[in-house]
């Protein structure tokens, strides 16, 4: 079977989002998908232009309200996608503790206090330092042990295509084999990110032969999800990432309730 599912949507609670939760409820019902976590963004650097941002009162009251107007027709799961940066390690466990989370997801969208997404860094980093770096904090996240699954494993394709070209995963196969290691002994999952395939990488995040080789090291919980900010993305490239899936030899995909995986056999 296909899972009709998607793990990671965005919506107005995050600062970048285009779209309402009920509009994103709405488009996820005639796409007929099944159910949908919404994992806003919590960033917690002071000068990010995120900060701050996160309302998760309001958050959880809209919530409780799309629940109920979709309820038997679609299953939501309340969820968040949280910067990971050590400097603010404690401050990210404050966060998590006390909230009846489904599905928290691990990402790594500052690296030293700088964030990935602008353009100059990449033209002021060098290729090597930029993606060492990069995962040095990813491992960090993983052996943290907070998350549900890792976010966008090597995001930094995203935004430095067109600078750095393409950059193959073995180059660093030594981190991301320590990154992944990490992950299967804290019992945390991965997610396939089909964002990337609209992206100039034309390539889910991670790429196939990552999610293979955290399969081949005993990896078990896998998510799929769009990063969808609008509802013209909820539920791009599902399809491509259960194939993903099944090529790397995965008998199922997860989805969470209360933080506990629940697998969804792929046949």
């Amino acid at each position: 079977m296909n899972p009709h599912v998607d793990f990671h949507v965005h919506t107005l609670f995050s600062a970048d989002g285009r779209s309402s939760m009920e509009d994103q409820c709405r488009r996820a019902v005639e796409l007929g998908l099944q159910e949908v976590a919404f994992t806003e963004h919590l960033d917690l650097q002071p000068d990010d232009p995120f900060f701050g941002f996160y309302n998760r009162e309001a958050y959880e009251a809209e919530f409780v309200r799309c629940q109920a107007l979709f309820d038997g027709r679609l299953t939501l799961r309340r969820g968040v996608e949280v910067t990971y940066q050590q400097e603010f390690h404690d401050q990210i466990v404050n966060w998590l503790t006390g909230y009846p989370y489904d599905y928290v997801i691990g990402s790594v969208h500052a690296v030293r206090m700088e964030a990935l997404f602008r353009e100059d860094l990449y033209r002021r980093w060098n290729v090597r330092d930029t993606y060492t770096w990069y995962y040095e904090e990813l491992e960090r996240a993983a052996r943290s042990g907070l998350f549900s699954a890792l976010g966008h494993l090597d995001l930094p394709k995203r935004y430095s295509y067109h600078i750095y070209g393409p950059v193959p995963w073995t180059d660093y196969r030594e981190q991301v084999e320590a990154v992944l290691k990490a992950a299967v002994a804290t019992g945390t999952g991965i997610e396939i990110n089909t964002s990337g395939l609209a992206s100039r990488a034309r390539e889910t995040f991670p790429g196939p032969g990552v999610v293979a080789l955290y399969r081949r090291l005993g990896g078990e919980v896998l998510t799929i999800g769009s990063d969808a900010h609008g509802t013209d993305q909820l539920g791009f490239g599902l399809g491509e990432a259960v194939a993903i899936a099944r090529e790397a030899g995965f008998p199922a995909v997860a989805t969470f309730s209360t933080r506990q995986p629940v697998l969804i056999p792929l046949e």
